[in-house]
């Protein structure tokens, strides 16, 4: 479980810090942007993951970078053994069904899901809602993207506004279940926030600049924008 997180929260960190990594990659295609278009759908498009399209991009990992109408896109082959959006396996074969064998086969044993909890105002003060709107997709494609290679996901959200007491939300029975956390937006909500998550061992991502030192000395925080 400890392994899916560590996974779930560097491929979000990914999308807030970029380096060029330049490799040899052959091309199965080009692809021009069209409208509208994202990485993930891109990607799902032709059945490639999203790190695999971007290790054949290198210009799309660099900081600031935007997907832009028009743009052409390299399109690498697949690997064998690689998921495919609709969860199956690329060439893994049923072979149940080729041989028409008739031996009992176990079943597949389930994975725990990775409870995912975001505490984030829903609002536009302060220009905050295009920006919090902005996040909030951001994490749906991470979630499908881990869902994309077999990992299961539990999302559980609250409004947490401005002048707040974020306390009242984790009075909520499920926020002692959580397994990471996304948030807060602002300053004065991290330090509760903070103590909650090192009592019940939550990890806490803060993705935001905030003030405080809570990340010195909490070992379950990440936090993005550090002073």
């Amino acid at each position: 479980m400890r392994n899916y997180l560590k996974y779930l929260m560097l491929f979000l960190a990914m999308t807030f810090s970029y380096s060029v990594l330049a490799q040899s990659v052959q091309w199965r295609d080009q692809h021009k942007v069209k409208r509208k278009e994202t990485i993930f759908g891109i990607a799902k498009e032709y059945g490639v993951t999203i790190p695999q399209l971007l290790d054949a991009n290198p210009s799309m990992k660099q900081a600031g970078y935007e997907l832009k109408k028009g743009d052409l896109i390299f399109v690498p082959y697949s690997k064998e053994g690689d998921f495919l959006p609709d969860g199956s396996v690329k060439g893994k074969t049923d072979k149940k069904a080729a041989t028409k064998s008739t031996v009992a086969q176990a079943p597949v044993k389930a994975v725990n899901a990775i409870r995912v909890g975001v505490m984030l105002p829903l609002h536009n003060q302060d220009g905050d809602g295009k920006r919090m709107v902005e996040y909030y997709r951001g994490i749906l494609l991470a979630l499908n993207q881990l869902k994309s290679e077999g990992i299961t996901t539990e999302v559980h959200a609250w409004n947490v506004p401005k002048g707040a007491d974020i306390r009242n939300t984790l009075l909520e029975p499920n926020a002692s279940k959580l397994d990471v956390i996304f948030g807060p937006l602002y300053s004065e909500q991290v330090k509760p926030l903070a103590d909650f998550c090192r009592a019940y061992d939550i990890k806490l991502v803060i993705p935001f600049s905030i003030s405080g030192n809570d990340v010195e000395t909490n070992p379950n925080i990440f936090q993005v924008y550090q002073t």
